[in-house]
């Protein structure tokens, strides 16, 4: 829990991490500051969407659910990332930023960098990534020699790979084109590949997921399964209230997933190297929410309507219209309902 002593709020948030009662002066003592920064940083976990319970009386406060840290540790068991090449924050501006500056320990093995949350996370096309406390955030960094296929393939690869990784969790999630995890038709998973150099030699390509995730530790050892949770918070503490339609996993733990995304990242990255990602783009329809389905796609060039209809052999959306099947590499898709 390295991560969490550098500032109050998380070593308030390392406290109260076994969900159990902690005084007042016990927590004053241990997170190194006065009452009225205490009363500050029991505010701002509150803010971040946490539920911090006050004793009767106020003399003492319990995080209901418990929280489970992130922990190099347990990640570097998957065998994928060395231990040597992880890096986890407390709150990072953005781990792909992060990841792709890392200086690899160990080289000729990749890097992750993890954040308890972000305060400025990134999604396609620049947009904001909500990233409050309790979710995965995570970036894989490698560097890997000439790629066999586009970075837009790749990251549609990768979006396959962890569809199947997080079902075999059992969350029965789904696709929607190019990259966006869906739960019951809320999307709960982003990724973004990012890459520095050149694709036809040496490059360092970067892959982050965020996940909506709301581990509850205190629950376990429970039955597997999952719940949608509404929930929201203040950005940086501060901002707007947002919503965050979150994932409450029971019986997997938050660096169990962690695992999981990880080995999901490095299996698409192996097979953009060795040139199998066909095999992973070929299993895109079995879990396409989009298929058959008709869809408004904003491109460069405008706006196109038409049946949505798989993708190709290099992750393209395949759209059938009235102007016949067309490809697109880089659109928005949306359900003419306005999914």
């Amino acid at each position: 829990m390295e991560q969490l002593r550098g500032c109050v709020l998380g070593r308030l948030l390392g406290q109260l991490a076994d969900g159990e009662w902690h005084s007042r002066a016990r927590l004053i003592a241990e997170c190194r500051c006065a009452r009225a920064t205490l009363y500050r940083a029991v505010a701002g976990l509150r803010q971040r969407g946490l539920a911090v319970k006050t004793a009767t009386g106020g003399g003492g406060y319990r995080l209901s659910a418990g929280y489970e840290p992130l922990d190099a540790l347990q990640i570097a068991e998957c065998g994928v990332v060395p231990l040597e090449n992880i890096k986890i924050f407390f709150r990072p501006a953005s781990t792909n930023e992060l990841a792709m500056a890392h200086r690899l320990i160990v080289p000729g093995k990749p890097g992750l960098v993890l954040g308890e949350c972000q305060i400025a996370g990134r999604g396609r096309a620049g947009r904001a990534w909500s990233s409050p406390l309790g979710g995965l955030y995570l970036s894989l960094v490698a560097d890997l020699g000439p790629l066999t296929a586009p970075l837009h393939a790749l990251g549609v690869a990768v979006a396959v790979a962890l569809v199947k990784a997080l079902r075999r969790e059992g969350l029965p999630v789904s696709l929607k084109w190019p990259n966006d995890i869906l739960l019951e038709g809320s999307k709960v998973a982003g990724i973004l590949a990012e890459l520095r150099g050149d694709p036809r030699g040496g490059c360092r390509v970067v892959v982050g997921v965020g996940l909506n995730c709301f581990a509850a530790p205190r629950e376990r050892p429970a039955a597997p399964g999952y719940a949608i949770v509404p929930m929201s918070y203040r950005d940086g503490g501060v901002g707007v209230v947002s919503p965050w339609p979150a994932v409450a996993v029971r019986g997997v733990g938050r660096n169990r997933l962690g695992v999981v995304v990880s080995q999901a990242i490095a299996h698409a990255l192996q097979a953009a190297v060795e040139a199998r990602l066909g095999g992973l783009l070929a299993e895109w329809a079995d879990f396409d929410a989009l298929q058959g389905e008709m869809v408004r796609v904003s491109a460069p060039g405008g706006d196109v309507v038409g049946v949505a209809a798989g993708i190709d052999m290099q992750g393209r959306l395949l759209l059938r219209g009235e102007r016949g099947l067309e490809r697109f590499s880089s659109a928005e898709v949306r359900l003419r309902s306005g999914l």
